[in-house]
């Protein structure tokens, strides 16, 4: 009769087959992906006490050891949608010691890889690259070509994060000509999705939208829903990048039915967070907050604290579009005291940052750029580029506000520079907009009119409708300035007909209402009351703060005639 450490190590071992059955049939994709995912849920109290046993008992006895490291590897692809990241973390860091004990350097590299994905989940990205380049050089070390193009693209990942997408593409585009030679096709599909979210941070929406489009394919002709829907959310992202809203809004509504459908609370989260971004984005500020509000309810429910400061951040953004920026400040508060709670560092900076936009929006602009230093400061310790080109430029935001436009400039050019060095086209673009702004504000509007015709072009060339709707208005602005009224009514149309395509109505309702004025410095009053017409129907719909300007312009016109 077997005693009880016997009995224990049965019930360990039994759990590690339930696990790997509940893997094989999530990889099988289909329906059977939801089948693996009820199993692993049904059976979840049972794989929990083996893991355990096996961690509290793994440096006594080699079996159990053996056990404590095939743990992870077994739940692979169910660990992440079922566990939260410190949990995982738990997972693989016993396992490496196990792995360690019993010499085994192939599962060492696996597990070191997987520390680095939970400390990438966590935001403690000089972590997740130390743990990241171990589990490279462990696979290489033992020959193991998919540990290798995983470790590859883990470590793009982590580059992307840092903001240098450059970096992540060398990463990624090595792991893909090794899955492929492998004949891979997860692998892959991966790979792919990688390389799109890294060129989406270089702005090349367009080529990102192709490579998004190329994993979901993949993911459709191998049945994989879960990686159909991670495609399908980047896709989104990539549209949402470059204007085009409501194709995003689209995609998401897929997302989250699906979601729904496999019961991945995680996925529904991320789609109800995507869809507060989209509808943002359309001017839909009510509408989204809805979003961010049950996705909140979500990331509580599974304890997701990183999930909970994304949430917090975009709940604050909301609170800045409907004009109430001390509700902002507040949400923005409990952003940064939740992100330096659990050590999140990207986080912690973004928190600054939206800080300090706030106190501008507020005027009070030495705190302002208190918080913009600060943010600066951090991002510039974990290396985070991208993050630090916006500090800067924020930073030239402020200074252009008090009146300061020499330190202005300096920090916009630092910014620009940055943004070049990193392959990051949209930063230049925003970069050359901030400096042309800066140059209008001296009066200099030839000046300013050449660097928002570089910032179109790189708009045009990269396909971001959005920004290349802001450069016409930009360039529209300019040339008001310039008394060339006609040129600015054809730019100024030019935006508006942006809007529509984009199904943007804030887009819609700023270049009605820029067309209003300009007209009526032409002396065509009917014209400008009819685009200040239009302008407030939309403006009211989507409650905009600045509706009231538009209803005092029309009411001084009203008593003129």
């Amino acid at each position: 009769m077997p005693n009880l450490y016997q009995a224990h190590l049965r019930f360990a071992k039994h759990y590690i087959a339930v696990c790997r059955h509940a893997k094989q049939l999530y990889k099988r994709g289909g329906e059977k992906l939801k089948c693996g995912l009820d199993l692993f849920d049904l059976e979840w109290a049972n794989i929990s006490a083996g893991q355990q046993w096996a961690s509290t008992n793994a440096e006594l006895d080699s079996e159990a050891a053996s056990i404590c490291s095939a743990y992870p590897l077994a739940a692979a692809y169910l660990m992440s949608l079922r566990l939260p990241a410190r949990e995982r973390l738990r997972w693989h860091e016993a396992a490496l010691a196990a792995a360690r004990q019993l010499s085994n350097r192939g599962e060492e590299g696996l597990h070191l890889g997987g520390i680095g994905l939970a400390y990438e989940a966590l935001g403690e990205l000089a972590k997740a690259l130390e743990y990241g380049e171990k589990a490279l050089a462990v696979a290489r070390e033992v020959g193991d070509r998919r540990s290798e193009g995983a470790a590859l693209g883990n470590l793009g990942n982590v580059h992307s994060t840092l903001g240098n997408p450059g970096r992540a593409i060398e990463f990624h585009e090595q792991a893909l000509i090794s899955d492929r030679e492998l004949s891979d096709r997860q692998g892959e599909l991966g790979d792919l999705v990688n390389l799109g979210s890294a060129h989406s941070c270089l702005g090349d929406t367009a080529r990102a939208v192709t490579l998004y489009e190329q994993a979901v394919r993949i993911a459709n002709e191998m049945g994989n829903l879960r990686a159909e829907m991670i495609a399908m959310e980047g896709l989104g992202n990539a549209y949402l990048d470059r204007g085009e809203a409501r194709k995003a809004a689209e995609l998401f509504e897929i997302t989250l039915i699906r979601s729904r459908r496999l019961g991945d609370r995680q996925g529904q989260a991320n789609a109800l967070g995507n869809l507060g971004n989209a509808y943002a984005a359309l001017g839909r500020t009510e509408k989204s907050l809805d979003f961010y509000k049950e996705q909140m309810l979500i990331v509580r429910e599974l304890d997701d604290r990183i999930g909970e400061v994304s949430v917090l951040g975009n709940l604050g953004n909301s609170f800045v579009e409907l004009g109430e920026i001390r509700s902002a400040v507040d949400y923005y508060q409990k952003q940064l005291h939740l992100a330096r709670e659990i050590g999140h560092q990207s986080a912690e900076a973004a928190a600054l940052g939206n800080l300090g936009n706030s106190y501008q929006a507020l005027g009070e602009i030495q705190n302002a750029i208190e918080y913009h230093h600060q943010a600066l400061e951090h991002d510039r310790k974990i290396g985070d580029r991208k993050a630090e080109a916006a500090d800067l430029g924020n930073l030239g935001n402020a200074y252009a506000d008090a009146g300061k436009y020499e330190h202005a400039a300096e920090f916009y050019k630092r910014a620009l520079e940055i943004s070049r060095q990193i392959e990051d086209r949209v930063g230049v673009a925003n970069s050359l907009g901030n400096l042309g702004l800066m140059l209008a504000n001296l009066g200099k509007h030839q000046q300013a009119i050449e660097l928002y015709q570089v910032q179109m072009e790189i708009a045009q060339e990269t396909a971001d409708r959005r920004g290349e709707a802001h450069a016409l208005g930009n360039l529209a602005n300019a040339y008001c300035e310039l008394g060339e009224i006609e040129r600015a009514l054809s730019l100024y149309k030019q935006r508006l007909d942006i809007a529509r395509e984009m199904r943007d109505p804030r887009g819609e309702g700023y270049a009605s209402w820029n067309l209003s004025l300009a007209f009526d410095q032409t002396g065509k009053r009917d014209e400008a009351r009819a685009f200040a017409e239009n302008a407030l129907i939309i403006l009211e719909k989507i409650e905009d703060p600045n509706t009231h300007m538009v209803k005092h312009q029309l009411s001084l016109w009203q008593n003129v005639s």
